[in-house]
């Protein structure tokens, strides 16, 4: 099978960025399918991936030269499936969102992981957000309204998704993160004292 996961991010010294790094170094250690990394990225940026899926024979990666403001409104207003003609000739299967967005498709399955969802103008939405900040909400929501599958990170977060959306239960399912991040390593107790600083309560 020919899977594409949105790696936007993967390189960001983050929460995000360490769940699709620990996500994308498991999956591609299955054998069987072939691995398409797709970014979005306008920037003067040399390195797309991390070293750790250099040399693999079945990961390739496609980087679109635009920031992913553009391809979000040209996928979701404008309606143009950008993202899909892209890929029409990687002749993909199934497209991974692991950061809360998956763009709209006519004939490609999707998946998408949502961490936590605040809907615009909710109690928890800031009143204080840009055009890009309700761009990028409103995806998501459209995301999870499209996709054919959708990945909660908690109960709370699918209680949340069913709370305000007419979506089947079956559709969502809870999978907590986990795993070890490639990227960064585990430093001895002796190279890092402050833990030993701290009162004991702690």
């Amino acid at each position: 099978m020919n899977i594409a996961v949105d790696v936007n991010g993967i390189l960001e010294v983050s929460g995000m960025g360490y769940h699709i790094r620990s996500f994308v170094n498991s999956l591609v250690k299955i054998k069987g399918n072939n691995y398409l990394l797709y970014s979005c990225h306008s920037g003067k940026r040399k390195r797309f991936s991390p070293d750790f899926l250099n040399g693999l024979d079945n990961v390739s990666f496609k980087h679109v030269p635009f920031p992913n403001t553009i391809t979000t409104f040209l996928d979701f207003k404008v309606n143009w499936y950008f993202t899909e003609k892209i890929l029409k000739k990687f002749k993909i299967a199934l497209f991974y969102g692991p950061s809360g967005i998956v763009p709209p498709f006519g004939r490609i399955k999707s998946v998408v992981t949502i961490h936590h969802y605040y809907p615009v103008g909710g109690e928890f939405f800031s009143k204080n957000v840009t055009w890009k900040d309700k761009l990028f909400f409103n995806a998501t929501k459209d995301s999870i309204l499209n996709s054919d599958a959708v990945v909660a990170i908690s109960e709370y977060t699918r209680r949340t998704i069913l709370e305000e959306f007419a979506v089947s239960e079956n559709k969502i399912k809870v999978i907590y993160p986990g795993g070890p991040d490639p990227v960064f390593k585990r430093i001895k107790e002796c190279e890092y004292p402050f833990e030993r600083q701290l009162p004991e309560k702690y």
